[in-house]
């Protein structure tokens, strides 16, 4: 259905309900979780939800139940609005079968006419409750208000029993879509239903595996390559389609869990989180782990991987840190696993660190570096852009820990190690293409006998070629502040 864009005349409240985006419950139905986080799909339309509203709507406030997939498509719609978001845990779906309790028994299309069915606790205690609940959230949404626009995101079950109450209908089954939206307006002392499952936003989404567009294109962070984002999330898109699995082995996971030496109520932040395998080995020893990306299809993975092993206190959320709202001295750890590759400015990007954490916090990273030798590190980064476009320089070790000290930090442990690598392995991994693979090998085959890139590379069996990645690992402490 196609939304006006609104007008009021006098002075009105509307009330804009967007039922959430598509999550992997709606997709893989009971094999898994009820309360689980949004699908690739789902994080696009919610941008597209988000753009839709922005372009017809300056609303005052912004709600959203207490649901994964509701607060996850609400933020996506925060950051686009600016606008703070208020949770509120009775705009939740019922979690028991309410609708047993409705008056579907109808042997003709016209014997509803005039039926006058209503709900009460003897007959429908479980849907009584459910509009109980409901009606609470709402009088606290309208709390005070005569005028001004409201948008709330919900669920497809409190989207039909709103309107069921509000018009008194209750022999209406009413489907709403994944971020169909729908209008409500109080004026003149009735409620009007504007309109009611509003798609149109998702017409640009019919093909769910056409590339992605950038989430943060517009603004772009200091530290960013604007250009780049792009190419990250297509690159990303890519990797995750050829199940990349975590990525990072057991032994790396404990080590930088060792590195940090979490006390079990703190608070983590995962930075470019990927397939979540960072946080996820965070879970167990801090009380919570926040995990951002840009990539959408990167945070499916992720949020199957939570879903799957039952993970509680992981939450994953699309977006470019330092244009992705976070609240500053809130937490205690921040990870990252090879981020440093696609950031442009690195002593910004530990600036924002220092000031998301709180005092005595700490980063933990494991990067890879290059050669201290400029040349050998400048042949190693044509090759990891070859693989990767949206990569943009490979940093010594060196640089690293300095521009940790000119953003405040001190560098308390350094560990370089090394993981060997399989070219043809590594390059799958990628998800690169025939040309890119080609491209690649020829590049180090020519550079074996001079160590060209620094990455001691070397024919192994059967034609292979095996190399050796150098990588840091990391924890810097901020300095306190003075006073």
């Amino acid at each position: 259905m196609t939304a006006p864009v609104p007008t009021a005349s006098s002075p009105a409240i509307q009330l804009v309900l967007v039922r959430h985006a598509e999550s992997l419950r709606n997709r893989e139905g009971e094999k898994v979780a009820i309360d689980t986080g949004l699908t690739e799909l789902g994080w696009r339309q919610a941008h597209a939800v988000a753009e839709w509203l922005a372009a017809r709507y300056r609303p005052d406030a912004l709600y959203s139940s207490d649901l994964i997939r509701s607060q996850q498509t609400a933020e996506v719609i925060c950051n686009r609005l600016k606008l703070p978001l208020t949770i509120d845990d009775g705009l939740a779906e019922a979690d028991f079968q309410y609708w047993d309790e409705l008056p579907y028994r109808w042997e003709r299309p016209m014997d509803v006419w005039a039926d006058v069915w209503q709900p009460n606790p003897d007959v429908s205690p479980l849907y009584a409750s459910f509009r109980a609940r409901l009606r609470d959230a709402l009088v606290r949404l309208l709390n005070g208000r005569t005028s001004g626009t409201l948008v709330a995101v919900t669920h497809g079950g409190a989207v039909g029993t709103l309107m069921r109450s509000l018009f008194g209908g209750h022999h209406l089954a009413v489907t709403t879509a994944n971020t169909g939206v729908t209008q409500f307006t109080w004026e003149r002392n009735h409620w009007r239903l504007e309109f009611h499952n509003s798609t149109a936003h998702l017409d640009s989404l019919t093909a769910p595996k056409q590339p992605a567009a950038a989430p943060t294109a517009a603004p772009a962070a200091p530290w960013a390559n604007g250009q780049a984002a792009t190419a990250i999330v297509k690159h990303y898109q890519r990797v995750a389609a050829s199940d990349p699995g975590a990525g990072l082995g057991e032994r790396e996971l404990r080590e930088m869990v060792r590195l940090a030496s979490p006390r079990g109520s703190e608070q983590a932040l995962d930075v470019a989180t990927g397939t979540g395998a960072v946080a996820l080995a965070f879970a167990p020893h801090v009380e919570s782990v926040l995990g951002i990306d840009l990539s959408p299809a990167m945070l499916e993975l992720a949020e199957t991987e939570r879903a799957t092993r039952g993970i509680n206190n992981v939450r994953f959320s699309l977006g470019q840190i330092g244009v992705a709202p976070l609240p500053e001295n809130a937490f205690d750890i921040i990870t990252c696993h090879d981020l440093l590759l696609y950031v442009a400015d690195v002593p910004a990007l530990f600036a924002l660190f220092g000031r998301l954490l709180r005092p005595g916090g700490r980063v933990v990273m494991d990067e890879l570096v290059g050669s201290d030798d400029p040349v050998k590190r400048a042949t190693l980064e044509a090759i990891m852009l070859r693989r990767d476009p949206g990569m943009v320089e490979v940093l010594s070790a060196g640089e690293i820990e300095a521009a940790l000290r000119s953003a405040g930090f001190r560098v308390a442990r350094a560990e370089r190690h090394t993981v060997t690598r399989d070219l043809d392995e590594w390059l799958e991994r990628a998800a690169a293409d025939e040309a890119t693979r080609g491209a690649v090998r020829q590049m180090i085959e020519a550079g074996l006998d001079a160590d060209a890139a620094g990455l001691n590379a070397r024919w192994g069996r059967e034609g292979t070629i095996n190399f050796t990645e150098t990588r840091v690992r990391l924890l810097a402490e901020r300095e306190e502040r003075p006073a």
